[in-house]
């Protein structure tokens, strides 16, 4: 029995690395990886300015 099946990928890294298949398994982990990466440098970029100024709190509207 093949595990993970076919069409199938288990995600890891260095503490808990694939022996079997580890080409196919670095290969799936990288290509995820990057794709995470830049999504979130994407929402970074959009909404930078929101990231860059203080919170401003009311504790009138803060829930006691």
């Amino acid at each position: 029995v093949l595990y993970p099946p076919a069409g199938y990928f288990l995600q890891g890294d260095g503490g808990y690395p694939c022996l079997q298949h580890r080409v196919a398994f670095n290969h799936h982990h990288a290509k995820a990886r990057i794709i995470i990466e830049r999504t979130f440098g994407m929402l970074k970029t959009r909404w930078h300015n929101i990231f860059q100024q203080a919170l401003e709190v009311q504790p009138l509207f803060t829930p006691k």
